[in-house]
């Protein structure tokens, strides 16, 4: 399978604190959502600026402001895809 990698600026790490659902008692660890602004070009040479959010279990709120090339890997639940950036992965500074 060919490699995915999320390039750009990171806007911003949110942190999301582990969640108990008082209901279920189902557990959701801690987490963290980088989201990265990409700039690709385009076929006519235009800009184009996507807004690319990434989930995480490692804190990078020391990337904030920084370009950065991180591999990424999809995840699928419920027809809803994102993208994830495996434990063994750091991000490298651009």
């Amino acid at each position: 399978m060919p490699k995915s990698f999320a390039i750009g600026q990171v806007v911003q790490c949110i942190h999301k604190p582990p969640y108990l659902d008082k209901n279920t008692g189902e557990t959701r660890p801690e987490s963290f959502e980088l989201q990265i602004l990409e700039n690709d070009k385009r076929a006519d040479g235009q800009d184009s600026y996507n807004l690319v959010r990434v989930s995480a279990k490692v804190d990078y709120r020391h990337l904030v402001g920084q370009h950065i090339k991180a591999e990424v890997n999809p995840w699928n639940i419920a027809g809803r895809v994102g993208w994830y950036i495996p434990r063994d992965v750091t991000p490298q500074a651009k």
